[in-house]
């Protein structure tokens, strides 16, 4: 990447986003959308589909992104939403490519999505190790990456720590915590001191050795983190009350945490979910800022933690 080309990014052009989807129906919806406004170009990978295109194909082409949503990693019985569903919506455009995963040379940024796999689920998976290989890029200071939920649960992995199958999962709406380490985080000083999150996963994350705690709360503490130039989170920013309907629905699970049924979890999200975006899209706005002003020529930062 030459000078003149960061300068450009610099003064506004797009930020080249590449946002790695698991599994169908788990794009970035909300999220999305607020990387977009805020000048980022979104090219979405799902590796995924490779057996149903014949092999990695490296083909663009342009996909409305669905409303399907993204379960992160659901707990058993809480099936994925399959790309045939019927409540998936319009949504905004980005360029997509199927079969493989993006290569460094592709992006300014790296967004990482959820999915009811679980984080080292490898052989049914098998683009698994790329995208922790990528993660572990990151925090070690490459590129600056954002990890949701099974993202965030990658990164943990990517950098020497690991994870945990809760005995009772967490779905629905949380109160989290800004800690003091956050104040000086470029993306999460953007956050007040408690907000709500919505939360749909059975593996939770743990702090990896020298990373930096910036958000907590729950009883599934390491709600977000920073190791290098990658942050993980274990909550949603992306989701809504109807999107937990679908996953819901779906997975047929037959009760929820607390005694609850899925439409008191449809309804707790639903009143939040204005909430969540008031305090998620200037986080989403401050990444995209972050990439922008990130120099990868010459550069090399130390890692923070693995």
């Amino acid at each position: 990447m030459s000078e003149s080309d960061v300068s450009e990014r610099r003064t506004g052009a797009a930020v080249r986003l590449a946002v790695i989807e698991h599994e169908a129906g788990t794009d970035a919806r909300r999220l999305g959308e607020w990387l977009e406004s805020a000048g980022a170009q979104l090219t979405v990978f799902r590796p995924y589909l490779a057996d149903a295109q014949g092999g990695a194909g490296s083909e663009r082409d342009v996909h409305s992104q669905g409303d399907a949503g993204s379960p992160g990693h659901v707990v058993p019985g809480l099936a994925p939403v399959p790309a045939s569903d019927p409540q998936a919506g319009p949504g905004g455009a980005a360029a997509s490519v199927s079969g493989r995963l993006p290569g460094p040379e592709e992006f300014d940024g790296l967004v990482v999505l959820g999915g009811s796999m679980g984080p080292a689920d490898d052989e049914d998976h098998p683009w698994m190790p790329g995208t922790r290989e990528l993660l572990a890029a990151s925090a070690e200071g490459a590129f600056p990456a954002l990890a949701v939920c099974l993202g965030g649960e990658q990164l943990c992995l990517a950098a020497g720590a690991g994870v945990r199958e809760r005995e009772v999962p967490q779905i629905g709406v949380g109160t989290a915590v800004t800690r003091p380490e956050a104040r000086t985080d470029p993306l999460f000083s953007q956050l007040p001191a408690e907000f709500p999150v919505l939360l749909w996963h059975g593996i939770e994350m743990t702090l990896p050795d020298g990373a930096v705690h910036l958000i907590e709360g729950t009883d599934a503490p390491v709600q977000a983190f920073r190791c290098g130039e990658a942050w993980g989170t274990q909550f949603h920013p992306e989701s809504t009350g109807e999107q937990l309907r679908v996953w819901g629905t779906l997975g047929g699970a037959p009760s929820y945490p607390g005694g609850r049924s899925l439409e008191d979890v449809v309804a707790e999200a639903a009143s939040e979910q204005e909430a969540v975006a008031e305090t998620m899209e200037p986080l989403a706005h401050a990444f995209v800022a972050y990439v922008r002003q990130f120099d990868r020529m010459g550069m090399s930062r130390p890692a923070d933690c693995g």
